[in-house]
């Protein structure tokens, strides 16, 4: 049985915002590539923050 791994949403958010280490950017952005889940997370996570944040937010566009 194959169990589904899922990014963390501290690390969702980390990326979002900008803010999480460059050594775990390859692996957070291959895996949003992927993983419709977490590109739905990382968008609420970007919604959130978006309103009252005046920092720069990081976002990734997913073409099929």
């Amino acid at each position: 049985m194959v169990q589904d791994i899922h990014l963390a949403s501290g690390a969702l958010e980390a990326y979002a915002l900008g803010t999480s280490p460059t050594a775990s950017l390859e692996t957070v952005e291959e895996h949003l590539r992927i993983c419709g889940r977490c590109q739905n997370e990382l968008a609420m996570q970007i919604a959130i923050a978006a309103p009252g944040s005046r920092r720069r937010l990081r976002s990734i566009h997913i073409t099929e």
